[in-house]
């Protein structure tokens, strides 16, 4: 007789049904062999699996947990990052733009002053034979009081 894991025996060989004598009990099945035995296991394993069953939700659920914590924690670095970059990038447009609006301001400022000056030299040079006249006159004809 051999063993088959549980503490019942089963016959060595197993003829066919046809050449079983009739007066020998049919091999029972596995389910009613070990109906006390099996129970008791088949409750212990459920009970195995469900643990974990449980063990595994548990673990499913914290990893998420900890994927969305780490998820937040990027987009918050992310979003300090960008708003240090648009800083930077701002302050840096900021000084250049006030750059150029002083070197416009200067050129302005040239351009101004030089167009000032070539319209007080055309009329220093439109009137100054008046002027010299007017001023020759005043020395030459001198009137008393």
């Amino acid at each position: 007789l051999r063993k088959c894991g549980g503490s019942c025996a089963h016959p060595r060989s197993s003829p066919s049904p046809s050449a079983r004598p009739a007066a020998l009990p049919q091999k029972p099945r596995s389910s009613e062999v070990h109906t006390g035995v099996s129970k008791m296991a088949d409750k212990k394993g459920i009970e195995h699996l469900m643990g974990a069953e449980k063990r595994a939700t548990k673990i499913v659920k914290d990893a998420r947990e900890g994927k969305v914590e780490r998820m937040k924690q990027a987009k918050a670095e992310a979003a300090d990052l960008v708003e240090t970059y648009r800083q930077e990038k701002e302050t840096a447009f900021s000084t250049k733009s006030q750059d150029l609006l002083v070197i416009d301001d200067a050129a302005g400022i040239e351009a101004e002053t030089a167009a000032d000056i070539q319209k007080m030299q055309a009329d220093y040079a439109q009137n100054k034979a008046a002027t010299i006249d007017y001023m020759m006159d005043l020395v030459t004809n001198v009137t008393l009081k």
